[in-house]
């Protein structure tokens, strides 16, 4: 038990530490500003929750609104938590070195996910709690129920923690038997987190409404039960915790019964997981490590590329041979086709075209497009860790660039030249499904919100290697550390949602407000050239300093 404890100590002071003589001043500024956003929408969460507890009360189904925060809560955890798992348990840089230590397999398979655990513990409590503890309130809910819910929301986590954990075994197993195992790692990290993203958003697009608010609770009521018959194990908690009976049984024995619901997957699932610690954990994540690989012969051809081609395919293996970056750099462009693809095929983009209506603008399709486009800046634009660590990703080898003898301006132009393309296919394709799902008589859109993406995403990429650039981190020790604990990753992001959250406010309301005096055509059309040249002025700006700074920024870092 004491070598589990330091390993998960260790493990935790890895993640979250900070590096001798870097500044806290702007880690603290960024924790801040996450807290104000979480402030913001927890606030509106449990505004909403407030109205539709009163509604459930009156149909006697509080049971089922339980059990769909909780499902809130694990849903959040299967999204946002595969990545740390998967960059955690196995794509971590210190895979060596455990497996170098006299500690049993076991002892450190459970201590990595302990901290997986940990974090996603946080998350849900911060997530769900408050929500929780207002339908307990406003429900009038004995003692009982706030201890099981406490008792829930510790336990939530491990479900979609160890079922990951599980899945993903036999998956580095067959890794081995590839040469580029690192490549291969990362198409099978992403792999995983498309299914699990995949069930994620179909699960969170499984009902909703319109209208007053007290409306929409009435109307959620039956997609809420059609959700939560599916878990039953989140059901007989709620059940339990509010002196439901089950079966036409006695209140004890419904009580017994619905605890050992909850928690006999649960156990099922632990004794799974030591069985499998025990016997295949150090070989599965031997069998993926970068330096365990057969050595391959440079292709012929590889001499005879332009200094240009091998740059950005330098940059390219950079990332896709470390399963870490793989994940978190091309996340955001694997969620934004299946965001449009799930909410179609769910029926949450004919809610809203319903809910807009003529007597707002036209049909509303035009409206759509310009909701999608901001959340598509997120996604595509806004969450470009590649770009935003393309110099701290380098870490100690980071002088091989200044010792290259090509000068730096190329060097940074190949740069961004892949994350153009790259990031550019991905908008090319989500406009195609944009044009499947809203209907091609609405062309000139889809062509202007193409080219706003390309200008926006040219712009965001220079300003992120630009403070990247400025002052990179290049003495981290996991690349965890440098991808997800980073000010250089968290900051440019933040910048990012913002001007995502900013321009698409700003294109809608240009939008409505002008769709009144000339055709929604004509409308449209003015909103996106207002974006697009705001987006081209800040192109050039950034294009200008990048240039004229990028010669000192190289030569300043390292001496």
């Amino acid at each position: 038990m004491s070598e589990l404890k330091s390993i998960v100590i260790l493990l935790l002071k890895s993640n979250y530490r900070s590096a001798p003589g870097e500044k806290k001043g702007g880690k603290i500024a960024v924790y801040a500003v996450f807290a104000i956003l979480y402030l913001i929408m927890e606030f509106a969460f449990v505004a909403m929750i407030t109205e539709f507890t009163p509604v459930f009360v009156q149909n006697e189904l509080i049971p089922e609104l339980i059990t769909f925060i909780l499902a809130i809560g694990l849903s959040a955890v299967a999204a946002l938590g595969i990545l740390p798992m998967l960059s955690t348990l196995y794509f971590s840089s210190d895979a060596d070195f455990f497996l170098s230590l006299p500690v049993s397999q076991g002892k450190v398979y459970f201590a990595k996910l302990c901290t997986v655990y940990i974090t996603q513990l946080g998350l849900t409590a911060l997530l769900i709690a408050p929500a929780l503890i207002v339908i307990g309130a406003k429900a009038m809910l004995s003692a009982l129920y706030y201890v099981v819910m406490t008792f829930a929301i510790v336990l939530l986590p491990v479900f979609p923690i160890l079922i990951s954990s599980i899945i993903c075994l036999p998956l580095m197993y067959l890794i081995k038997f590839f040469k580029n195992r690192g490549a291969v790692s990362s198409i099978a990290s992403l792999v995983v987190f498309v299914v699990f993203f995949i069930f994620y958003t179909f699960g969170a697009s499984s009902g909703g409404a319109g209208g007053e608010i007290i409306d929409v609770a009435k109307e959620i009521i039956e997609p809420v039960k059609n959700v939560v018959y599916y878990l039953p194990p989140l059901l007989a908690i709620s059940r339990f915790a509010t002196f439901e009976p089950i079966f036409g049984l006695e209140i004890g024995v419904s009580m017994i019964l619905n605890f050992a619901i909850f928690v006999l997957p649960i156990i099922v699932l632990f004794g799974l997981t030591v069985l499998i610690s025990r016997k295949a954990y150090f070989g599965a994540v031997a069998a993926q490590l970068e330096n365990h690989k057969k050595a391959t012969k440079s292709s012929v051809h590889q001499n005879s590329r332009s200094i240009f081609k091998a740059l950005i395919l330098r940059e390219w293996k950079d990332i896709i041979r470390t399963p870490t970056f793989a994940l978190q750099c091309f996340g955001g462009l694997i969620i934004a086709p299946i965001f449009l693809i799930t909410m179609a095929l769910s029926g949450e983009f004919e809610l809203i075209f319903s809910q807009l209506g003529p007597e707002i603008v036209g049909d509303g399709t035009g409206l759509l497009w310009f909701f999608v486009l901001a959340l598509l800046q997120m996604f595509i634009v806004s969450v470009n860790i590649g770009a935003s660590t393309t110099i701290s990703r380098d870490g100690a080898s980071f002088f091989v660039s200044k010792l290259l003898p090509v000068p730096y301006k190329v060097q940074l132009n190949a740069k961004i030249a892949l994350y153009l393309i790259v990031y550019g296919a991905a908008a090319l394709i989500c406009t195609g499904i944009e044009y499947i799902i809203f209907g091609f008589d609405f062309w000139w859109m889809g062509i202007m919100q193409l080219v706003y993406l390309l200008i926006v995403n040219y712009a965001l990429i220079q300003l992120y290697i630009c403070l990247d650039l400025s002052s990179p981190k290049l003495d981290w020790k996991s690349y965890r550390e440098i991808v997800k604990n980073s000010r250089n990753a968290t900051l440019p992001t933040l910048i990012g949602i913002a001007w995502a959250i900013f321009s698409g406010t700003a294109a809608l309301i240009t939008y409505i407000t002008i769709s009144t005096y000339i055709s929604a055509q004509a409308a449209s059309i003015v909103a996106y050239s207002i974006i697009i040249l705001i987006a081209l002025v800040i192109a050039i700006v950034m294009k200008c300093i990048l240039n004229k700074n990028a010669d000192k920024f190289f030569e300043r870092i390292g001496g």
